[in-house]
């Protein structure tokens, strides 16, 4: 329920309510019981709820589309208790009687047909869904399998498909590590190592995103050393007894009752691992493109004065709430508190990256400086609600031009933050941000961080 919430943009303590009212216990007992349930005479077939998940996001889905509609249309000094009783009230007799009946009998139709077409041809199945793992973790479909595996572990105690997902991680390992042996580049290669490192340990969106998919051919022999390597996996019946992203450290979660199946994983794993970093050596890539990414860098090494793109009052990166910000892993920068909505272009440029859910704008100065404004924290959940757009990918902008504009009060009342961080992405190492309540400067490093 709140992992659903914060991915739809719903009230995640309303969903936790509904949640609990699947599980109440007078609820279980009607099932348990075997009782004739309805409700205003509408026939209830009740289900168990326990040890499911696809109920509960199917509901809390819906819900979120529910509670954007009562905050666009009731008042603001009533809104913060209507809108949640008006949820409630709806969502728990609909999720009763519709959602998770369906939710249920679609998650075990789902579940029995995937484990029919893994006893059909249990090789043909791992090598499907590990040659076709990592790009559906591209496009991000893999969140729709996601739940199978968490309810086949809590319904039947295991599942075959998570151990099938394994060597497409390790072969992007395997990729990044035979880019790392290959390339001439010294940053390309201390970006493969680094990245091929993190892949091991299940995480592969930087290898992924950094390396392989950027250079192509590595992503497809990590493709196809995955699909032999799932095939295998799936010979030896290899199942997952516990969730978490398949990794070096996380291997025991594939342990099940026989240790055959599990020492085929390993061989999966390994052969898809191996198998890609030499494909990946033979088949060769292109090191351009990653020394284009650094004559990009080199360019935005000027020195530059820019007023802010958000009128408010300017902190550092240290007091936003995302860590993925405050760090500054994305790159120096600086935030707002806005005072008024809108966001206004600080430089002559282009705008480079433009998000459909219009909360942030990437745009790129004439020097080459890039530069991210983003509006708020998590506020891609509100699915452009609140947010105006005003330019276009591509377009050319000048200081003062209107970028996007936004309701501070109507996103403030459905709970997000509304600071906002504006980071440049590409300022090379030597280059240091000096901030003041009227201009940002970027010069050398020989000034404070913050003055």
């Amino acid at each position: 329920a709140v992992t659903s919430a914060r991915k739809f943009g719903a009230n995640q303590f309303v969903a936790m309510t509904v949640a609990g009212a699947l599980i109440y216990p007078t609820i279980i007992q009607l099932k348990t019981d075997a009782v004739t349930t309805t409700f205003f005479g509408i026939p209830v077939t009740m289900m168990s709820y326990t040890s499911t998940v696809i109920p509960i996001i199917l509901a809390v889905w819906v819900m979120s589309y529910v509670e954007k509609f009562f905050n666009r249309h009731v008042h603001e000094s009533v809104k913060n208790f209507v809108t949640p009783l008006i949820a409630l009230i709806t969502i728990v007799p609909l999720t009763l009687i519709v959602f998770g009946p369906i939710g249920v009998t679609s998650g075990d139709l789902i579940a029995a047909f995937i484990l029919k077409v893994l006893a059909f041809n249990p090789i043909l199945a791992g090598a499907f869904i590990a040659g076709v793992w990592q790009v559906l973790v591209i496009f991000g479909i893999h969140w729709g399998v996601v739940p199978i595996f968490i309810n086949n572990i809590a319904t039947k105690g295991y599942d075959y498909i998570k151990p099938a997902t394994a060597p497409a991680i390790f072969a992007q390992a395997g990729a990044s590590f035979g880019v790392m042996l290959r390339s001439k580049n010294k940053k390309l290669k201390t970006l493969a190592g680094s990245t091929g490192i993190t892949a091991l340990f299940g995480i592969t969106e930087p290898a992924v995103y950094g390396v392989t998919l950027r250079l192509k051919r590595p992503f497809i022999a990590a493709v196809i050393s995955a699909a032999v390597g799932g095939g295998i996996v799936g010979h030896f019946g290899s199942v997952a007894v516990a969730s978490g992203p398949p990794g070096l450290l996380t291997l025991p979660v594939f342990i099940g009752d026989s240790m055959t199946a599990f020492y085929g994983l390993l061989i999966g794993v390994g052969v898809s691992f191996f198998l890609s970093m030499v494909l990946t050596y033979i088949l060769g890539f292109e090191d351009d493109p990653i020394e284009k990414e650094a004559e990009k860098n080199v360019r935005a090494s000027t020195d530059m004065t820019i007023p802010s793109p958000v009128s408010g009052q300017i902190v550092s990166l240290e007091k936003v709430s995302d860590s993925v910000f405050a760090s500054g892993a994305m790159g120096q920068g600086f935030a707002v508190v806005p005072t008024e909505g809108k966001v206004i272009a600080p430089v002559s440029g282009q705008v480079t990256a433009i998000f459909a859910s219009k909360h942030a704008i990437g745009i790129r100065s004439e020097n080459g400086m890039e530069i991210l404004i983003h509006v708020g924290i998590d506020t891609v959940r509100l699915d452009g609600t609140h947010f105006e757009l005003h330019v276009a990918q591509d377009q050319k902008i000048e200081p003062g031009d209107v970028l996007i504009t936004f309701d501070i009060e109507s996103i403030q009342a459905e709970g997000y933050d509304i600071i906002t961080p504006v980071i440049f992405t590409n300022l090379s190492e030597e280059r240091h941000i000096t901030i003041d309540q009227d201009q940002i400067s970027v010069s050398e490093y020989n000034k404070p961080a913050f003055a």
